[in-house]
């Protein structure tokens, strides 16, 4: 089983390497920073990372979201188990939102570190996928939405079991199931942008201002962003043009504090479709609320 450990404070990081070495792992790589860590998990197909989620020559939430995004490293879905001082219910939130499987706070007994291997090993939860997030399904059985789960690769397990199996097999597996994700992430994103779109386009037929609408102008700059920037649109230059020109139409809106107009959802709309995404027609929309409206008054 191979472990890395990664903290910037030497005590602490000979205290987990301890604590392992004690319970019986042999496989285990330190690193003091985040440049050792990436060249490790770039250079290696570690079977689980334990991460100090304050370490001062990077950020800890940024490398796990770029870990989940197939950025950094080998595997995507490798388990990360994050380690922190700070037990502020916003900093854990983060934690959880960025893809970490579970948080151990510090100090910790070397039996707090084994029963979250443990469960990593025997219970961890499949993986899910929104617009926004990807990795560890942390909803409760009773919620009734559409995010699909995925069973993804966990090394973790396989090597507790004594299985078999080689890099390429490996490989394989960790492609096909990250492909699947992307799917569904895209999908939920150009939901997600044509549901902002739809509440741009009332706004601009109901004429109301651009003030009530900077939550779902924000919402349509960070998926448009991020579409792009995951390789979503056929184009990466052309869409990344298309992508500044969106933001800037946008932005001048919410700036204007006016009115929102057609003219302006048109052309939002153009730039939609420039990257891929196709967006209801805000002027066929406000025509087909008018004639309705209208055939209602007779």
């Amino acid at each position: 089983m191979k472990v890395v450990v990664a903290d910037d404070e030497a005590l602490m990081r000979g205290i987990v390497l301890n604590a392992l070495g004690a319970g019986g792992y042999r496989d285990i790589k330190p690193a003091a920073n985040f440049e050792q860590l990436e060249q490790i998990v770039d250079g290696t197909f570690p079977d689980l990372l334990v991460v100090s989620g304050e370490m001062a020559d990077g950020d800890a939430l940024a490398f796990v979201r770029r870990l989940r995004m197939h950025r950094i490293g080998r595997n995507p879905f490798v388990p990360v188990i994050m380690t922190a001082w700070n037990a502020e219910q916003s900093f854990v939130r983060k934690i959880v939102d960025a893809g970490a499987d579970v948080l151990v706070m510090k100090p910790f007994a070397a039996a707090q570190l084994y029963t979250k291997i443990e469960f990593l090993c025997s219970d961890r939860p499949p993986f899910v996928v929104t617009s926004s997030y990807l990795g560890p399904d942390r909803r409760k059985a009773s919620r009734g939405d559409d995010f699909p789960s995925f069973n993804v690769p966990n090394t973790l397990t396989d090597r507790l079991n004594g299985e078999r199996f080689d890099r390429e097999e490996l490989l394989f597996r960790i492609s096909s199931a990250f492909a699947a994700m992307m799917r569904q992430r895209r999908i939920f994103q150009e939901q997600d942008i044509r549901r902002s779109f739809t509440a741009m386009a009332d706004a601009a037929r109901e004429r109301r201002p651009a003030s009530m609408l900077k939550g779902e102008i924000g919402s349509m700059i960070q998926l448009a962003k991020r579409y792009v920037d995951e390789g979503a649109s056929a184009d990466r230059q052309d869409g990344e043009r298309s992508v500044d020109a969106l933001v800037e139409i946008l932005r001048n809106v919410v700036d204007a504090d006016d009115r929102v107009s057609l003219q302006d959802c048109d052309a939002v709309e153009r730039l939609f479709r420039k990257i891929g995404i196709a967006v209801p027609s805000a002027i066929e929309r406000a025509v087909l609320c008018d004639n309705v409206g209208l055939t209602a008054a007779r």
